[in-house]
């Protein structure tokens, strides 16, 4: 799996995402108790959270038609420079009624990223190819995305209770800013000539949207994620509660458990060239039955072991297979409306979990996981 990385461009550009990746998850620890600490305010802290959810969604599928527009590499460059410049504003907020400024930044930054993903997701065929190398080049992704979510995050925790939120602001601008320096050395692309007009970025948007759908295998990962993907945003609303009601624990053990997903991610990547959509649903099917029944600490941790193994590999799954399958010149768009349709049903998931009771909710995020399961084995070919 590893062998990849003897290609030079993806090594730059496994870098560049290794680096920016760190920076971003230690503010995502960061940023939210930053604002609790300013307004002790929960519904401030939520909108924080939000103003890096809602440009996804408004913004995501067009992010992607100006990803395959745009010369990759450029774009990459310059968006790693303006989330740096974006953070940075951080600095200047010193108490409550400049927590405005945290909102401003983190839309800027999380609208800035949306041309990241789809423009990286283009470029990597490019370097090594549409064969075996683009499975080891994912599952090499989502193996050292799986350490940084469980060194990022506690990382960042650390730094703001010891430094305060400079330290971790200027770590992340700075982990850009290396990102784009190693981006420098990547091929350039053709870009498409021609201005880009409203009526033309819907065409081609609208073009994007029908290579997913007369792909039978995109078609089918595309269904099966918007089921998968609602469940698995109802169940982030039922580990605290089932933390605190089921598995008598706090902090620590909500800790514990979001460790375990993380260590579940990390060998899920592993596993990912070996496992199909379906294996990878099954595994994540049985992780929530059993986080449902578990009744100890240790078993909700093995449970989210499990599902972050299943999770990963159907991340892994969708990526190559976009990759693979969508048109040369349409990877960018077709990336960017999977992903705007799975940030979609995580929403959607989790504010419709908000009416049920825990037992009603772990029952229906099992439910939920399974139809997905099934949904897969009809819909997707093997």
């Amino acid at each position: 799996m590893w062998d990849v990385l003897r290609v030079r461009g993806f090594r730059l550009l496994w870098g560049a995402g290794l680096a920016s990746e760190i920076g971003s998850w230690m503010m995502i620890v960061a940023v939210p108790a930053l604002v609790y600490d300013l307004t002790g305010s929960t519904t401030a802290t939520a909108v924080a959270v939000l103003a890096e959810t809602v440009p996804v969604l408004v913004l995501g599928p067009f992010a992607g038609v100006l990803a395959d527009r745009w010369d990759h590499r450029t774009t990459m460059v310059v968006v790693d420079l303006v989330r740096a410049a974006a953070v940075l504003a951080i600095l200047c907020v010193r108490d409550a009624s400049t927590v405005w400024v945290v909102f401003v930044a983190m839309t800027a930054e999380s609208t800035a990223g949306l041309l990241f993903a789809p423009a990286q997701a283009a470029l990597v065929p490019r370097l090594v190819g549409r064969g075996p190398r683009l499975d080891s080049a994912n599952a090499v992704s989502s193996v050292t995305g799986g350490v940084i979510r469980l060194v990022g995050g506690p990382l960042g925790g650390a730094a703001y209770a010891l430094w305060g939120i400079e330290a971790v602001v200027l770590a992340d601008a700075a982990s850009y800013v290396v990102s784009a320096m190693l981006l420098v050395f990547l091929p350039r692309s053709r870009a498409v000539r021609g201005r880009a007009t409203v009526r033309l970025l819907i065409d081609e948007l609208v073009d994007g949207l029908r290579a997913v759908v007369r792909s039978r295998l995109l078609r089918g990962l595309a269904i099966t994620s918007v089921v998968f993907f609602a469940a698995n945003g109802a169940a982030t609303t039922v580990l605290a509660p089932l933390v605190a009601e089921r598995l008598d624990g706090g902090a620590g053990t909500l800790g514990l458990l979001m460790a375990a997903l993380g260590i579940g991610y990390l060998l899920g990547g592993m596993l990912s060239a070996k496992v199909s959509a379906v294996g990878s649903l099954t595994i994540a099917t049985c992780g929530f039955l059993l986080l449902a029944l578990a009744s100890h600490p240790i078993i909700g941790a093995v449970a989210c072991a499990v599902i972050g193994v299943g999770g990963s590999i159907l991340l892994v799954v969708l990526r190559t297979a976009t990759q693979r399958r969508a048109p040369e010149g349409f990877v960018g768009r077709a990336s960017a409306s999977l992903a705007t349709v799975q940030t979609a049903a995580t929403v959607a998931g989790a504010a419709l979990a908000t009416t049920a009771s825990l037992t009603g909710l772990l029952i229906a995020v099992v439910l939920g996981v399974a139809l997905s399961t099934v949904v897969a084995a009809v819909a997707v070919p093997r």
